[in-house]
C-alpha cells in the first residue's frame, strides 16, 4: 500500500486527525490530574475548531491554488508543534494548552481540506475519493483516544506521555507523506468562496452537517464525565468510548453511500435519546452500561452524515472550487465540537436532561428536512 499515492496521502489526514483527538480523554485528565473543572476542559477540547475554521477557510483556496501538497505539509508541522505546546501544559496551564490546542485546530484545518481534495484526485470517483478521505481521518479519530486514554489511565506521566507518542509517530509518517505525488495547481480562476454551494440544494447539508462532530464529540467528550464516579478508570473508559464511537464511524462508511442523511439523523436522534436516560440516570452505577450503546448509535450518525454530506458538497463543486467547498462543509461539521462546552454550560442552569430533549427535537427537526430535500432533489 505504501506505493499508492492515495494511501500516503491517508497517512498524513491519519496523523493530524490522531494529533487532534488524542486530547478526548485528556478532558478527564486535566480534571483529575491538573485540577482544572469541566467547564474549562470542555472549552480547551472544542476551542481547537477555531484554529480549525480559520485554517480550512485559508487552506481550501490556497490549496485550489498552490497544490494540494504545499498546504499538506505545513499541516504536517503544525500537528507536531500542537503536541510539543501541549506538552509544556502538563501541569495545567491553561495559556500554553490554549495555544497548543488553536496550534493543533489549524494543522487540522489545513489538512482536512487540502486532503480531502487532493484524496478525490487520486481516487477513481466522488464517492471513493470521500470514502477513502473520511476513513483516514475517522481511524486517526478512533485510534488516537484509545492509545492516550490507556496512556493517561496506566502509565506515569499522564499529561505527558499521549503527547510523545504522538511525536513519536510524527517521526513515522512525516517522510512518508512529505513528497507524496501531486498533481499540479490547475490554471484559471481560483475561488475563495465557493459560489456552486449557494444552491438549495446545499441547504440541507449544513443542516446535518453541525451533527457529524456534535454527535462524536457528545458520545467520548460529554457523557463518560457524567458517570464517571461508577468506574475506577474513568479515563481508559472515555478512550475505549471514543474508540468505539469513531470506530463504528469508520465501518459504517462503507455502506453510508447506500444510505441517506435522514437516516443519519435518526441515528442521531436515538442517541441523544440514550444520552437523555444516561443523564436522568447518572446517580445509579448501571447507567454507565448505557455508554457503548450510545456509542455505536451515536457513532452511525458521524459516519453516515460524514460520508453523504462530503461527497454531496464534492458532487456540486467544480475542480477550481473543490477546495474551497470541502473547506466549508468540515467548517460545518466542526462547530459540532462545541457541543460538549454547551451541554456543560447549559446543564447546570436549565438541567442537562432538557439539553437533551432540545437535542432529540433538533436531531428529528433536520431528519424531517433531510428527507424532504433529498425526495424533492433526488439526491
Amino acid at each position: 500500500m505504501l506505493t499508492q499515492e492515495w494511501f500516503k496521502v491517508a497517512l498524513g489526514m491519519y496523523l493530524v486527525a490522531f494529533g487532534a483527538n488524542l486530547f478526548a480523554p485528556m478532558v478527564l485528565t486535566y480534571q483529575i490530574h491538573a485540577g482544572l473543572g469541566e467547564l474549562s476542559t470542555t472549552f480547551l477540547f472544542g476551542v481547537y475548531a477555531v484554529g480549525l475554521i480559520v485554517a480550512l477557510f485559508i487552506g481550501g483556496p490556497a490549496s485550489d491554488a498552490r497544490g494540494r501538497r504545499a498546504i499538506i505539509r505545513p499541516a504536517l508541522l503544525c500537528t507536531a508543534a500542537g503536541s510539543v505546546i501541549l506538552l509544556a501544559g502538563y501541569a495545567g496551564n491553561l495559556a500554553a494548552l490554549l495555544i497548543g490546542r488553536l496550534t493543533i485546530g489549524v494543522a487540522v484545518g489545513l489538512a482536512m481540506s487540502a486532503g480531502a481534495a487532493w484524496m478525490k484526485e487520486l481516487s477513481p470517483t466522488v464517492g471513493i475519493g470521500a470514502r477513502r478521505s473520511s476513513l483516514a481521518l475517522t481511524l486517526g479519530f478512533a485510534t488516537a483516544p484509545l492509545f492516550s486514554g490507556l496512556m493517561a489511565q496506566f502509565l506515569p506521566g499522564p499529561t505527558l506521555a499521549p503527547y510523545a507518542a504522538h511525536l513519536a509517530l510524527a517521526l513515522v509518517i512525516i517522510p512518508l507523506t512529505w513528497n507524496a505525488p501531486a498533481r499540479p495547481p490547475q490554471g484559471g480562476q481560483r475561488a475563495w468562496f465557493p459560489r456552486s454551494l449557494l444552491t438549495a440544494r446545499f441547504l440541507p447539508v449544513a443542516c446535518y452537517a453541525p451533527w457529524v462532530f456534535g454527535a462524536a464529540s457528545t458520545s467520548f467528550a460529554f457523557l463518560p464525565g457524567m458517570v464517571r464516579q461508577h468506574t475506577s478508570a474513568p479515563i481508559a473508559v472515555a478512550g475505549c468510548i471514543a474508540l468505539l464511537t469513531m470506530g463504528t464511524g469508520a465501518v459504517v462508511q462503507r455502506w453510508a453511500l447506500n444510505w441517506s442523511a435522514a437516516f443519519g439523523m435518526v441515528a442521531g436522534a436515538v442517541g441523544m435519546g440514550i444520552g437523555l436516560i444516561i443523564v436522568l440516570n447518572r446517580e445509579h452505577a448501571w447507567s454507565i452500561y448505557l455508554l457503548p450503546l450510545s456509542a455505536i448509535v451515536l457513532g452511525v450518525c458521524y459516519g453516515t452524515n460524514m460520508v453523504i454530506g462530503l461527497a454531496q458538497t464534492q458532487a456540486l463543486a467544480p475542480p477550481h472550487e473543490l477546495g474551497a467547498a470541502t473547506g466549508v462543509f468540515y467548517t460545518l461539521t466542526y462547530l459540532g465540537f462545541f457541543a460538549p462546552f454547551i451541554l456543560s454550560a447549559a446543564g447546570p442552569i436549565v438541567g442537562y436532561s432538557t439539553t437533551f430533549v432540545v437535542g432529540i427535537v433538533a436531531a428529528l427537526l433536520t431528519m424531517l428536512f433531510a428527507a424532504y430535500s433529498q425526495r424533492g432533489n433526488g439526491a
